[in-house]
């Protein structure tokens, strides 16, 4: 995990036979749960949906590079 992001480890999801983009989704629906993030977006959303304007989902998404960025990423909340 670093900057807001988590990696996964796709050689082991591989070998252990797990769909990458199942996993994405399902770690991005349990960190929403969890106290003080407010929003996670698995790399399928960050890739292929295309969002405007200076909502944290754009800035997360504008900043997404599908090389080097993290399999899911997440916002936590600001202020109280």
């Amino acid at each position: 995990m670093s900057n807001q992001q988590v990696f996964l480890n796709e050689a082991k999801l591989t070998a252990l036979k797990l769909n990458n983009d199942e996993v994405e989704k399902a770690l991005a629906n349990k960190l929403v749960q969890m106290t003080g993030i407010s929003e996670a977006y698995p790399s399928s959303v960050l890739k292929y949906e295309g969002f405007k304007g200076d909502s944290p989902k754009s800035l997360i998404a504008n900043g997404y590079n599908h090389k080097r960025s993290g399999n899911v990423a997440f916002h936590t909340y600001q202020g109280g």
